[in-house]
């Protein structure tokens, strides 16, 4: 089954159809799958496109959506187009073995309101491991608002990181990143 992307409404199924409807945008091809720039022909369906770094290089958020695998929603607004506000920390750096992509994050808070319940989840690699969950309702993480979210999305991966003295070595940056983020909150919160 072949990707589907909605913008703005419209259903996109070919290249043409998304490079009409980015006005001209980027397209990346997704390497990962073998494709290459010469794969992109109008004509095609959208397997030989890395959906989210086409988002990214056209300043837009990629979606899941409900309607299944395979759909996606992009959209220009930090809100989840059916679920509600959604926020996202990032802390950048280099990942150590990330060959083919470019570098990710090194550690994400993520945050959303789904029916007025904010859930909470995060992601982190030190470089000597790491791991992650998104803020989901099947995770069960969740908070009274935005702030306590995020702080406890934050707290949460200060103590996965101090746990393991390896982790700990390793991720003094996304300590001290965890630290600010922390501290920010507490003022808005207080």
């Amino acid at each position: 089954m072949c990707d589907e992307v909605i913008f703005h409404g419209r259903y996109l199924h070919t290249i043409e159809d998304l490079q009409s409807a980015l006005g001209g945008g980027e397209i990346v091809s997704n390497r990962q799958c073998g494709y290459t720039e010469d794969d992109l022909l109008p004509h095609c369906c959208l397997c030989p496109v890395d959906l989210a770094q086409t988002a990214a290089k056209n300043g837009l958020r990629l979606w899941p959506s409900s309607e299944g695998e395979g759909v996606w929603i992009l959209s220009n607004d930090d809100s989840h187009p059916e679920q509600g506000r959604y926020v996202r920390l990032e802390m950048r750096g280099e990942e150590p073995h990330a060959v083919f992509r470019a570098p990710l994050p090194r550690a994400t808070i993520e945050c959303q309101s789904i029916d007025g319940v904010w859930y909470w989840g995060m992601s982190f690699s030190t470089g000597m491991g790491g791991e992650g969950f998104a803020p989901l309702p099947k995770w069960q993480h969740t908070a009274g608002s935005e702030e306590e979210a995020i702080l406890s999305a934050a707290d949460h991966m200060r103590r996965r990181i101090e746990r393991n003295s390896a982790w700990k070595a390793a991720g003094a940056d996304i300590l001290r990143w965890l630290e600010s983020v922390e501290a920010r909150r507490q003022r808005a919160l207080f």
